[in-house]
This record gives C-alpha cells, structure tokens and sequence, in this order.
C-alpha cells in the first residue's frame, strides 16, 4: 500500500534496523531499484567525520538500491530556518530537509522513512536507561539526597544530577523529562516571568499514562511515545520538512495492523537487558546484513557544537548577545550566557539548548519584528547583526 504511486517512490536509508528493514521487505515483496538517500557531514581541516554512509551503503548494495550520499555543510543553516513555519524544534529536521530537497530535485516525490518503529518497538536508548533509573530510584532517600547535595556541587556532573532528578519521577512525568529541552526548573531560572511556567504538559503525560493498556513503567512511557511524541513532533517535523520541497513522507511502520499487534506485545518482547527493538531485531535478522542488528542507534545527529567552534560560534553570540536578550524580553540574559559558557563540543544537551534559543530569537526576527529589527531573510547567519 505503501508503494501505491503514479510517480517513482524513494526512501530515507541511514543503515539502521528501521529504514533497513524497509528496505529489506520491499526487496523480498519484488521490489527494486527503489532510490534511497543518506546524509552525512566532514570537516577537511579537524577531520571530523559523522556519518552512517558505510552502513546505508552495504543495505543497498545488498537490495540492489541506487543510493545517494549527500555531504552537508553549516552554510545552509541559515536557508533552511528561512523554509520553517515554526522555530525548528530538533537539530535532525535540518538534514531531513537537506534529504528531502535533494529527492525532490531528482524527481521523487514520494519518500519511505522509518518513523514510528521505535515507539512501537522500543528503540530508543531512553527505554533501556529507564530500567536503570528505576533501580537508582530503590536506594534508600538519604543516599540520593546526598548524591543530589554533591552533584549541585560538581559542574561535569550533569549526567548524575539528570538521574537523580528522574528516579524521583513517576513514570507519565519522567516519559516528559527524558524528552523535553529544558526542565522545570530550568525553565524557572530562564523565562523573565517564571510564573509563566506551565504544567500542562505533565498533566497531559499523566493523563496519557492511565490510558495505558498495560501497568508497568516501560509501557507507559511506550504509550505515552506513541499517543503524544510521535504525532505531536516526529511525524509533524517529518511533514514539514518534507511538504517544505513539495514531496510527500509515507510511514509503513505506522500501518493500523502493526500498530495493533505491537500494542499488544508484552514490553519484555521489545526491551531486553541492554538491547532495543528486540523482537523486531530477531523477526528481520534473516533479511537485513549481519551488522545492521547489532548496530547502536545513532539518529539524525547534527554536530551542531562541532560547526560552531569552526566558524559560527561569533555569530551565535551575537544573535543571543545580553542585549538582544534583554530587548526581546523573554528570557534571562544571565541565564543565556551562561548556558553558552558552558558550551562545549561534547556537550550534546547544550548544543540541542542552544540551538532551540538560536532559532526562536531568529524566527521573531524574521516574522515578528518590524523596523529596523526585522532580518531580511536572505542574510547569511555570519552577517546577523
């Protein structure tokens, strides 16, 4: 059904179980010579590498897939917020748009992606931590009061204080924190009202978990994936990014008849020990390449804070300066420039902050302000007063 199409049907192929999966099934139902499209990024002068080209290319070569490899470069930051209705929520949407644009270049106008597998299945990494938080919740109160203590006190110790902070959690309000950008108390520290602060997300993740079919912690935060995540942000991202260049996204994963049998799947069928995706990893194995199932998941990972230090970190700055902060009057600017002092290359969580404040104060520039504040939306980033 998903293949119905007067126009050639392409997909997303990153080498991973989800789009290689795909892939495979297609081959074995008699499909091919369907064209599939990767991206990754290099930087000649640090020889920084970050992409899954090997992986996406030994899928298909194996199902006989013409395959493009795209290399991205931080240039096109600029043009593609210009594309964004809304501030981009996840640094991935701008390679998803780079594939996008390049598929619909080559005339096709139907893209396959992999969406909703690992909600179904269990895929992301955040489920198997979440079976460690639950045992880090069992210690006794005074342990982890006095972990917390020294955490407030060890700045490299942001990973320790995060898990602390979720072993206190029920499972609707840690579904929420494992995802969401900037916690509550972040949020608190940040926004120049903190009584704007709302928790209508948290009510609606708990409202969300009673609705579970199951009881334990693991399917809650699986419901909670698929009833509210994956429509709300990763298919609406999906959409946008690719109805952006005019061509269509299709989700086999999210058939009404899977999606039906993996909601009735016991939750030790997915989420095994260490490993995601488990029955859908043994189901496929004799069809995908030997390496694709005990791949780790690696997703559309932007090397956002890598760029930066080469190039576009001055003009970040400048773009979230202490006065232009003050001036738009949401947020903090103390708050701002500390979180870009702490900055770093390794930082992942910071980079995915930065990021989001990069892009709401760009998008008011470009679509709220007027005057001499508003940005013309052909200026580069490097010249973003």
């Amino acid at each position: 059904r998903r293949l119905m199409s007067d126009r050639p049907v392409g997909m997303f192929l990153s080498g991973g179980v989800d789009s290689t999966s795909i892939l495979a099934c297609l081959a074995a139902l008699g499909s091919s010579n369907l064209r599939s499209y990767s991206i990754g990024y290099s930087d000649e002068r640090t020889k920084h590498t970050r992409d899954e080209f090997s992986f996406a290319k030994e899928a298909a070569d194996k199902f006989e897939s013409p395959h493009t490899m795209l290399r991205t470069q931080p240039a096109r930051l600029r043009e593609f917020i210009d594309t964004c209705d809304l501030p981009p929520e996840v640094l991935g949407e701008f390679w998803l748009w780079e594939m996008a644009e390049a598929a619909s270049k080559d005339g096709v106008p139907v893209m396959l992606h992999g969406e909703g597998a690992d909600e179904l299945f269990g895929g992301y990494t955040r489920f198997v931590s979440d079976a460690q938080i639950r045992r880090l919740a069992m210690l006794p109160g005074f342990v982890r009061s006095a972990l917390s203590a020294l955490t407030s006190r060890v700045p490299s110790a942001d990973s320790l204080h995060r898990a602390l902070l979720l072993a206190d959690q029920p499972p609707a309000q840690r579904a929420l924190t494992w995802i969401e950008a900037f916690d509550e108390q972040e949020r608190r520290s940040m926004y120049v009202d903190a009584e704007a602060v709302d928790r209508g997300a948290e009510r609606l993740y708990a409202e969300c978990a009673l609705d579970t079919p199951g009881s334990h912690p693991l399917e809650q935060l699986l419901f909670c994936e698929l009833r509210l995540r994956l429509p709300d942000c990763m298919l609406t991202r999906t959409d946008r990014m690719t109805m952006a260049v005019s061509l269509e996204g299709r989700t086999p994963f999210l058939d009404h008849r899977l999606v039906e049998e993996a909601l009735w799947m016991p939750h030790g069928f997915k989420v095994k020990g260490g490993s995601e995706k488990e029955v859908l990893k043994k189901a496929l194995a004799p069809l995908l390449p030997a390496t694709t199932p005990r791949r780790k998941k690696q997703g559309l990972a932007v090397p956002f804070a890598l760029w930066t230090r080469h190039g576009l970190e001055a003009s970040i700055r400048r773009v979230l300066s202490p006065e232009r902060v003050e001036r738009r009057g949401l947020l903090q600017p103390a708050y701002v420039a500390s979180l870009l002092d702490r900055w770093g290359p390794h930082a992942a969580r910071h980079s995915q902050l930065v990021w989001s404040l990069l892009c709401l104060e760009l998008w008011f520039r470009m679509y709220v302000d007027t005057g001499n504040d508003r940005l013309d939306p052909t200026t580069p980033l490097s010249q973003v007063a």
